[in-house]
């Protein structure tokens, strides 16, 4: 199969705010699954030895399979993005390109190696060796053509949280699975029944073999392309969505439906800047926030459903 490459260039110093209005602007098109070059992602050392060097410049690139009603479609994207651009005054320079499926697979893997990311979890994509420790959490990835590799700072972060929330024998909702690596480490940590959701195909098919991959039984995880709306609601222990806040905030309201009082709730996509937003956007929705987390200009939250006599102004204070 083919696809179209979009590939696009971004000059400007603020990484965190470029990524979230180019994965936005993506977004609002049916297109999640983006590739993200950030040439100050660094593997800690130690790590990666055998990768190649990172991009000189930051660039989102999407994948389109070849049609006419792609080419049509990324010239819309293109128009949206630049009329963006203008907006919060980005240069941008968009190029295309065409590539075979497998030459896609193998050229961006040389960007992509093994991550601790804490004391006893480590993301490990397939096609790299990793000698674990006896007390390693390895987690096998392979993304394919879906967001989620576990080394940018929001599936960092809500990996962390994942570990330090997660109770035995809790349900998961992911909303925005993508590659499905949350739920991977949701299931090796101790989930029993987990529910993925996303409204691209192509993520659905991919957290599918990761999660076989990861030698999950097929009888403890259920996906499907879907949106929240769509979902019939049942009741979760812990419910995640590293997605971006546009995308989070009109969700806030429902999640209850999804949940119970003292369900976790962990987000992120977010930046930063909008910590302030995102605190008083959770307390007015009823939600008691238990931690605020930071890394590299991005926001996780992690936060408890219940009623806002519950959450008192001076719970929130502590948290900022």
């Amino acid at each position: 199969m083919q696809w179209i490459v979009m590939k696009v260039l971004v000059e400007n110093k603020d990484e965190a705010l470029a990524t979230e209005i180019l994965t936005g602007g993506f977004a609002m098109h049916g297109i999640t699954g983006l590739t993200i070059e950030t040439p100050s992602l660094k593997p800690q050392e130690g790590w990666g030895a055998n990768a190649h060097a990172l991009p000189p410049k930051m660039a989102a690139v999407a994948y389109l399979p070849k049609s006419t009603a792609s080419q049509k479609k990324s010239r819309t994207i293109e128009t949206h993005l630049l009329e963006l651009a203008k907006t919060f005054d980005l240069k941008l320079a968009i190029t295309y390109g065409e590539i075979d499926e497998q030459d896609w697979a193998e050229s961006w893997k040389a960007f992509f190696w093994p991550e601790r990311i804490s004391p006893r979890m480590v993301i490990k994509p397939t096609w790299r060796n990793f000698k674990p420790t006896r007390d390693d959490i390895v987690i096998e990835i392979d993304p394919g053509m879906a967001f989620g590799t576990g080394t940018h700072p929001t599936t960092r972060m809500c990996l962390n949280l994942i570990e330090d929330y997660i109770r035995p024998a809790d349900s998961l909702l992911d909303i925005g699975t993508g590659s499905g690596i949350l739920m991977a480490a949701a299931a090796k940590l101790g989930a029993q029944r987990m529910t993925g959701i996303d409204t691209d195909e192509v993520a659905i098919a991919v957290a599918k073999q990761n999660l076989q991959l990861n030698r999950i039984a097929t009888g403890q995880y259920q996906l499907a392309q879907s949106d929240l709306h769509a979902l019939t609601p049942a009741p979760f222990d812990l419910i995640t969505a590293n997605i971006l806040w546009e995308v989070i905030d009109p969700l806030l309201s429902s999640l209850p439906e999804f949940g119970r009082s003292g369900t976790t709730v962990i987000g992120s996509g977010i930046i930063a800047a909008n910590r302030r937003l995102v605190t008083d956007r959770l307390t007015r929705c009823g939600y008691r926030i238990l931690e605020i987390r930071e890394d590299a200009e991005w926001l996780a939250f992690a936060a408890e459903i219940g009623t806002r006599d519950e959450v008192g102004t001076d719970g929130l204070d502590q948290t900022l």
